[in-house]
């Protein structure tokens, strides 16, 4: 490793703070670093990213391979698998050389003149950063809403765009979430965020109507809840969904209807999870109430408040019901059993029901576009650890999968490689899924090195899908790891149960029990594995390094949740009260000693961490810039290693990181030359 080592790093000035709570003091040397205002604190991220940058200076040369590599997986000028909406087929295209998405259509038939909607490149050229996040066509296909963050805060502005005329309309909603729904070619529903970045009101807005005059619909009050809404597919139906971490309430009416009267559909009950679907005179309602994997009800619209609820779909131990998708003739159930994917479709004329058979044994999927509901081809997005992302056609009479668009990876052929599924044996005997992938000819004599990643938060499941950048570390020896730990679903909800509030250690000691199941297998060796996650994925990093660094040689923390207990005290943040329901409410003393005993931050000790490389966002507004800055300030003053800890900040994003494909490709391939210069393991196979 040839690493300059001889620079030194900026150093964060300390300002001793003191926070009083449950009998303890609560010592942060760097809690100033919060003050935005502060130009020191530009001026150290500055700092921090030059360093950075001089630190990796030496290995230039393989981040550029690495990004070409990463780039040569990519088809530069391709699009996507058209879908059928109305008069027009819709499609996305990409073409060379250019980081944003064009929107297009074609009317009749494919091999009509193509009509540009939107071509993100252009708005691309004002702005280091663009997401799109509302792409909603007018009923009649004439106007065009489309909302741009342009900053990576997450916060939208929604513009109308005359597809007649080309122009934008003068109406224009700024501070919008993403929510957003057409009733009319003239009347829109949407979501604004509140000053604490929360989704809390619902407003209509009439095209060509003073938006400072827009008709409240709904506001919620209480901070614990976001709000959300959404359209039936049967177009009937707008819904207003109100979401806790794990509580749920949903109100709604009917999109004919100008001046709304909402109905509850169930009032919010603590613990109580459910969704909405319609179909005829029934409302199909996915619930966990007294079925922790999900069960479906059958209620009719018009007897809501009568208890006349039917068991449509009944709770199993061994599935676990995840969504629903529901359509004229037949309704799509998405499953897990024992960790596999599946999808059930019930036809509702004679109730038979049957499972789509895929080709993989593990793989990931779920709903492509599908906006027809009296269609009977039910489009599916699919991939697996060695199939590219794949758009299906599923012909629901006929039980035919077609494959309507395969993603080509050019210079990628699935047969060179293998992937494997084990269990791993946690701490307390729990058997934990693991995926692998690596190059075929990769021997199990612990010479390998080996990239092991993980997330274990909110339910959120790691499923196996494909991704392209991985193969430059396979093709250099790496084995790639998924750990499928606690805190997720991957196994039902109780593998979520069992990784949350007081049991959230599990989520770590599963992660550390996958590094000794490698180590032990051969797959790899002690001090030859580096680990990888995001967000609370880098809690998992923390902590993890915290409790077993000796483990590891190399760790990535991108935007890592990792100042847990300072940022769960203060309830003036975006995330805070609603994450009460994932990690606990520190105000109560068994939570928050809890939290203390394994935040990363506060659990920073004299010993030796491995090379470290945390990612920020100066814009995040879901894991704040000082996070990672403060953790890699602490880290290297505790360190006794003298490996490297590198801080690298986004001062043009947030969460997501770079919004171009080629950038985000860029920001990887310095990831990947980070760990491949630790673990000097820079030739291709």
């Amino acid at each position: 490793m040839t690493f300059k080592k001889m620079l030194q790093p900026p150093v964060m000035r300390k300002e001793p703070h003191e926070t009083k709570i449950h009998e303890h003091k609560l010592l942060d040397d760097y809690f100033w670093f919060r003050n935005r205002d502060n130009p020191e604190v530009i001026e150290h991220l500055k700092k921090e990213n030059d360093y950075t940058e001089e630190v990796l200076s030496s290995h230039k040369e393989l981040e550029k391979k690495l990004f070409q590599e990463m780039k040569g997986r990519i088809k530069e000028d391709d699009e996507s698998a058209p879908f059928k909406w109305g008069d027009y087929f819709y499609y996305t295209r990409q073409e060379a050389g250019k980081e944003y998405t064009i929107y297009c259509r074609k009317r009749g038939s494919l091999e009509a003149q193509e009509e540009i909607l939107l071509d993100v490149n252009t708005i691309g050229k004002k702005h280091e950063y663009v997401k799109v996040g509302v792409f909603e066509m007018s009923p009649n296909h004439r106007i065009l809403a489309y909302s741009l963050d342009t900053s990576g805060d997450e916060h939208y502005t929604i513009y109308f765009k005359d597809l007649e005329s080309g122009e934008d309309l003068t109406d224009v909603i700024r501070d919008a979430s993403t929510s957003f729904e057409w009733v009319s070619d003239e009347i829109v529903y949407y979501t604004k965020l509140n000053e604490l970045h929360r989704p809390d009101c619902a407003f209509q807005h009439v095209l060509g109507g003073n938006v400072d005059s827009d008709a409240l619909i709904y506001q919620e009050k209480d901070e614990e809840f976001f709000l959300g809404l959404s359209k039936s597919r049967s177009e009937r139906f707008i819904f207003l969904e109100l979401h806790g971490a794990i509580t749920s309430e949903i109100s709604f009416f009917e999109t004919q209807e100008v001046s709304p009267t909402l109905q509850t559909v169930k009032k919010r009950s603590q613990g109580v999870e459910y969704s909405i679907y319609h179909w005829g005179d029934y409302f199909y309602i996915l619930t966990n109430e007294n079925a922790l994997n999900f069960k479906v009800m059958k209620v009719p619209i018009k007897n809501l408040h009568e208890g006349d609820w039917e068991e449509f779909l009944r709770e199993s131990r061994e599935v676990y019901l995840r969504g629903l998708d529901v359509f004229k003739e037949y309704l799509i159930v998405f499953e897990r059993q024992k960790g596999i994917p599946r999808v059930r479709v019930i036809e509702f004329g004679n109730g038979k029901e049957h499972y789509v058979q895929f080709p993989d044994s593990s793989y990931a999927v779920g709903p492509d576009i599908n906006p027809t509901y009296e269609s009977c081809v039910y489009r599916i997005s699919y991939s697996s650890l060695l199939t590219p992302p794949t758009t299906y056609a599923y012909h629901v009479e006929q039980r035919k999968l077609e494959s309507l668009k395969r993603k080509v990876i050019p210079t990628f052929s699935s047969d060179h490689y293998v992937s494997e599924h084990i269990f791993v044996t946690s701490h307390d005997g729990v058997k934990v899924p693991v995926s692998l992938l690596y190059r075929k000819g990769t021997k199990r004599d612990g010479t390998a090195p080996c990239y092991l990643y993980g997330y274990g938060s909110y339910g959120i499941t790691l499923s196996d899908w494909f991704e392209s950048d991985i193969f430059s570390l396979i093709d250099r020896g790496f084995i790639y790891a998924v750990a499928h730990i606690r805190g997720g679903s991957e196994l039902g909800r109780q593998w979520y149960e069992d990784g949350k509030f007081l049991k959230k250690k599990n989520t770590f000691y599963d992660f550390i029990a996958t590094a000794e199941h490698l180590i032990k297998e051969k797959y790899t060796a002690k001090g030859n594995i580096a680990i990888a996650g995001r967000s609370a994925g880098g809690l998992l990093i923390g902590a993890t390094l915290n409790m077993r660094p000796e483990l590891f040689k190399a760790a990535i923390a991108g935007v890592p949740f990792v100042d847990m207990v300072n940022t769960m005290l203060d309830d003036t943040l975006p995330l805070t009260t609603l994450e009460y329901d994932e990690w606990g409410n520190p105000n109560k003393k068994n939570y928050f000693e809890y939290m203390l005993s394994y935040s990363p931050y506060d659990n920073i000790q004299p010993k030796g961490y491995p090379n470290i490389l945390a990612l920020s966002g100066l814009n995040d507004p879901r894991v704040t810039y000082w996070e990672p800055s403060k953790w890699v300030a602490k880290l290297r003053e505790q360190n006794t290693s003298g490996n490297l800890v590198l801080l690298d900040t986004n001062m043009e994003s947030g969460h997501g990181g770079f919004s171009g494909r080629f950038k985000s490709l860029q920001e990887k391939a310095r990831e990947f030359c980070f760990v491949l210069s630790v673990f000097n393991q820079t030739q291709s196979s």
